[in-house]
Order: structure tokens, then sequence, then C-alpha cells
């Protein structure tokens, strides 16, 4: 029979041992795990189907963001970066973060990064990450660095030469404010594509127009 969830008492006690801390933990009806750095709550969703590397996985994370991630308002920092898009350079920050601090908490535990691989493997074959049927490149730079230091020993996600750069940066950071300082990078580097795509395609769309095309709508995402 498939290993099941330990009890919520052992990932109570699994989660204060490795945070060194008497951090409250929470199991709830939520989407996934999450941790408030400021009240110190650990939120653990349920998942009656979920196997005891999934839990692992999700209690290292957040034990992880217990360890190393400031009490810092991110939607404040996020303001400082680009006010007119506080929740896209929010998710920027949560993205390289979150490769920060697994870097951090599988370093401290390495016993830890067996559960991390076969959690990861677990949710990707339950499609958690939405990815089946999808090609890779369609994603945003982003959405395929959380993928890549997420799941990449289990799925090629494909970067070009200069986005690699990007990779080792978030690879090599260390330090908070060292997230911020890249995350000022990758946001800026975005910002660039985006506007050499929105210029090569109003180009395009003029040409279109001018040898008497139907008129045509650009459907852009970010």
């Amino acid at each position: 029979k498939r290993e099941y969830i330990m009890s919520f008492e052992l990932r109570n006690n699994l989660a204060k041992l490795l945070a060194t801390e008497d951090i409250l933990v929470q199991h709830k009806n939520v989407p996934t795990a999450y941790f408030d750095t400021q009240n110190r709550v650990l939120g653990l969703p349920i998942w009656k189907d979920a196997s005891k590397d999934v839990y692992d996985l999700l209690v290292g994370h957040e034990v992880g963001h217990a360890l190393y991630t400031p009490t810092t308002d991110f939607k404040e920092l996020a303001s400082t970066i680009d006010p007119d898009n506080v929740s896209a350079v929010r998710s920027f920050i949560n993205v390289v973060e979150d490769a920060r601090i697994e870097k951090k908490i599988k370093r401290k535990f390495p016993g830890l990064r067996k559960n991390f691989f076969s959690g990861y493997e677990e949710l990707v074959n339950q499609n958690f990450f939405g990815i089946n049927g999808r090609e890779m490149d369609s994603y945003t730079l982003i959405d395929r660095i959380n993928l890549h230091f997420k799941v990449g020993s289990l799925v090629e996600v494909p970067f070009s030469d200069e986005e690699k750069t990007i990779i080792s940066d978030v690879d090599n950071v260390e330090t908070f404010d060292g997230v911020i300082d890249l995350v000022k990078k990758i946001y800026e580097h975005v910002k660039n594509e985006e506007e050499e795509q929105d210029v090569d395609s109003s180009a395009e769309m003029n040409d279109e127009q001018s040898e008497g095309s139907p008129d045509s709508c650009l459907l852009y995402t970010s």
C-alpha cells in the first residue's frame, strides 16, 4: 500500500526541530504550503493522497523561509522596484528567494535532498505545476527559472545563452540583499525584452497593413 502522510504531530515536531524555533504549524485547506515570516506560522495543506516525501518537501521548503527569509514586507519592497507592477515584482522576488532558501536548507540538512527530489517528482507526475502538454519555451523567463530550480532535474527547461548567465547568478546568490539586486537585474532584462518585442510587433503590423492585409491584433501576455 502506498505510503501516505505521517501524523500531523510528527510534521509539527519535524518543522520545529528543523527551524530550531517554536513556530506555529497549522494544517489547513489551502492550495499549498506557506510561511508567515512576521507571525512565524507555517501553513500546510491537507492533501490526503500526498506521500511522506511531499510533506517533508513542503516542511523543508517552508522551514527554509523560517531560517533564511527576513521579516521584510515583500509588497513594500516590490513597490520600490516598480510601483506600477507590484504583484509582478513580488513574483520575481518569490521565485529567486525560493531558489536561494531551498539551496541553503538542503545544504544545512543534506538528508532532505532525497525528499525534495522524490517530492517534486511526485508533484510533477500529478501535474501539480500544470506543465503537461505545454511547450516549455512558451513560459515566461521567471516561470522557467522557477521550474528549473524546482523540477529542472525532472524536466528539461530551455534557456538562451544570455538567460543561462541569469540562471548561474540565481544559482550562486547567497544573501537576501543579493536576491533583491538580482531581481532588479532580471526584471530590467524582461522589461527590455518586452519593449523590443512590442517595437518589432508594431513594425510588423504596420508593414502588413501597408500591404493591404486584413487588420490584425497582437495578443501579448507577460
